[in-house]
């Protein structure tokens, strides 16, 4: 027989379950007998015979004023098994509790898990298509930022459908890039030339969309709050900001873009010349009106009186609808052009090495202009 099921089942000493069988053999004994039968110490006995009582292995009567102990009969091991077996249920019952009492109180101690951002990676133009639909269907707030013209370029046909589906859906848009390119139904701002890119990020909801552009184009999708939070807000610090400088020829050209941007009705501007003329080119100016004409805004500029000035203004002034040109002495006008619509003031530094445009979105300035030309209108000649 496996002693070792009795001891385990019962948490028992070896002693303590030999102690148990000597009783089984005796049927009932005096605490002396069982030392003597087990070769054990007397007050040891007691000790082991005491915790066999607690266990219910063990009970006693008392005949002559002696103690004598009978054993449990075996079948009823399985009883006080059980009855042992139901206390611990109950005593881990009772634990649970008072541990599920204090839960809500240790939360409050618990740090807060980061929710992981999901990434997702799209290739092909299918896969661009696929992931720039789920910006139709969320239908929250966009914002883009980037090269409008490599999106067109690369998708083609479908950039045109993207947008007809934007504006049905009614998709409050904001874009800012670098390209001469405008979105139907949105808000532009513009970057310097110099941040022309190869991509395109498209924000919404929790989504952030970076596109790149190439013969084979690759598109990251995040989800994440905290970063689409941190993408909107750099993005209306560019938005936001009253006053921007670009550079070079591209520089120029571009802030005479942004004077006819948006809604604007009138356009005006002194301290013109040939110099300023023959840096953004005749070509230029050209298209330039072509779009200025097709919104129908009223064009007045104060040129410098110098013979280059005239025989460049004069005549164009006559060809070109919508264009009336003066003319006025350049120490009236001052060294740099300044020009203005009713969102913009412009002023071209043309005069250095290095060619600066000064664009500044603050009424206060605009209105400040717009004053400075009507004064020097009337004393400038026909």
């Amino acid at each position: 027989m496996d002693l070792k099921i009795i001891s385990e089942n019962f948490n028992l000493t070896e002693t303590e379950v030999n102690i148990y069988l000597s009783l089984l053999e005796l049927g009932e004994a005096t605490a002396a007998e069982i030392a003597l039968k087990n070769s054990l110490n007397r007050t040891f006995t007691y000790d082991r015979i005491d915790k066999l009582l607690k266990k219910g292995l063990v009970s006693y009567y008392i005949k002559d004023d002696k103690k004598y102990f009978k054993p449990a009969d075996p079948s009823q091991l399985i009883s006080l098994l059980k009855e042992h077996q139901e206390h611990l249920i109950a005593d881990l019952q009772k634990k649970e509790q008072q541990v599920q009492e204090i839960i809500p109180t240790l939360q409050k101690f618990q740090k807060p898990k980061e929710k992981v951002p999901l990434v997702e990676l799209y290739s092909t133009k299918k896969g661009i298509k696929t992931v720039l639909n789920i910006a139709l269907r969320d239908k929250n707030e966009l914002y883009i930022q980037g090269s409008i013209h490599k999106f067109k370029q690369t998708m083609e046909y479908y950039y045109d459908i993207w947008n007809k589906q934007r504006t049905q859906a009614n998709i409050n848009t904001k874009v800012l890039t670098a390209d001469n390119i405008q979105l139907d139904r949105a808000e532009t701002d513009f970057l310097p030339s110099e941040e022309k890119e190869n991509s395109t990020t498209f924000i919404f909801g929790n989504n952030v969309v970076i596109v790149l552009w190439s013969q084979f184009p690759v598109a990251i999708r995040m989800q994440s709050t905290e970063l689409a939070k941190s993408m909107v807000k750099s993005f209306l610090t560019l938005w936001n900001r009253e006053v921007k400088i670009y550079s070079g020829v591209q520089g120029i050209q571009q802030a005479y873009w942004e004077l006819i941007s948006g809604k604007v009705k009138t356009y005006r501007g002194y301290g013109y010349s040939t110099e300023l003329a023959n840096i953004y080119t005749a070509e230029f100016s050209n298209t330039w009106h072509a779009e200025r004409l097709k919104k129908g805004i009223d064009n007045k500029i104060i040129s410098f009186d110098d013979p280059a000035s005239k025989e460049y203004f004069f005549p164009r002034a006559k060809k070109i609808a919508l264009f009336e040109v003066r003319f006025l002495n350049k120490d009236l006008q001052g060294p740099v052009c300044v020009t203005f619509s009713e969102n913009l003031v412009v002023t071209f530094i043309y005069t250095e090495k290095e060619f600066k445009v000064i664009l500044n979105k603050n009424k206060e300035s605009i209105a400040a202009y717009r004053k400075h030309f009507e004064y020097l209108w009337d004393k400038a000649k026909k």
